[in-house]
């Protein structure tokens, strides 16, 4: 966030353009930036990439509107609030939050519930993203927002889940071995698919057993979430705060 290119937050602002779970990076770097100026340094590195984004995608979404007007008023107006369009909240593919409420509470549609569970979830995440951020330690930073954007999306995808392998390599490289081994264990097992699943919708009448298989995905970032809050709460842990090296860049 600190870098002066000539773009920054394009790329950001592309990506949310394409696929919208990418733009919960955007609320992470303003987010950041507010909290560097609270503490009375130099938020301008990520409240620019910030703009950066939402200027890029704005643009990009203008773009595509004009391109293809009918299909982008569809989407803004219509698609965008329809999940259920991609498949059934319960099925055991989605590793999303609104998936695992739907198996643990019997229904298609956890509506409310799932609402106030994800904006917790979102606002605990992201919390300890900036935390991880403001002290140097980017990499838990960008992977923490990766895994809150996973679980508070409406539907998360199984082969949505790659960002399991920077999650593995972090917690390897950062000496939390048994951590790392158990996390890619978990997402290599394809334990969500041991569960009865199919155009029966079993999903809707798990055991307790079935519905701890097909929250693992969930499960195990809900504990990195809680890992990486504890990794940048340790003093002996401090890499340099990163609002320090931004204000002295600037």
């Amino acid at each position: 966030a600190g870098g002066r290119g000539r773009r920054p937050g394009a790329g950001l602002g592309l990506a949310a353009a394409v696929k919208l779970t990418p733009a919960l990076f955007l609320v992470f770097l303003l987010a950041t930036g507010i909290a560097a100026r609270l503490r009375g340094g130099d938020g301008e590195p990520w409240l620019r990439h910030a703009r950066g984004a939402a200027i890029t995608f704005t643009g990009a979404t203008l773009l595509a509107a004009a391109a293809l007007p009918k299909d982008s008023w569809r989407f803004w107006t219509d698609t965008v609030f329809r999940s259920d369009r991609v498949g059934h909240a319960e099925d055991t593919a989605d590793q999303a939050l609104r998936g695992v409420l739907a198996r643990l509470l019997h229904t298609a549609d956890p509506g409310a519930v799932w609402t106030a569970c994800a904006a917790v979830v979102a606002a605990a995440g992201l919390a300890v993203a900036v935390a991880a951020e403001l002290r140097g330690m980017r990499a838990w930073a960008v992977c923490c927002c990766a895994v809150t954007a996973l679980l508070v999306s409406p539907v998360s995808w199984t082969h949505h889940w790659v960002w399991c392998v920077p999650v593995v390599l972090l917690l390897w490289s950062r000496g939390h071995r048994a951590a790392a081994l158990g996390a890619a264990l978990v997402f290599c097992s394809y334990a969500p698919w041991w569960v009865p699943h199919g155009p029966a919708r079993p999903e809707l009448h798990q055991s307790g057993a079935q519905m701890a298989l097909s929250a693992l995905y969930a499960g195990a970032a809900a504990l990195f979430l809680v890992a990486a809050r504890a990794a940048t709460s340790l003093p002996g842990r401090r890499r340099g705060s990163a609002l320090r090296q931004a204000v002295t860049k600037e």
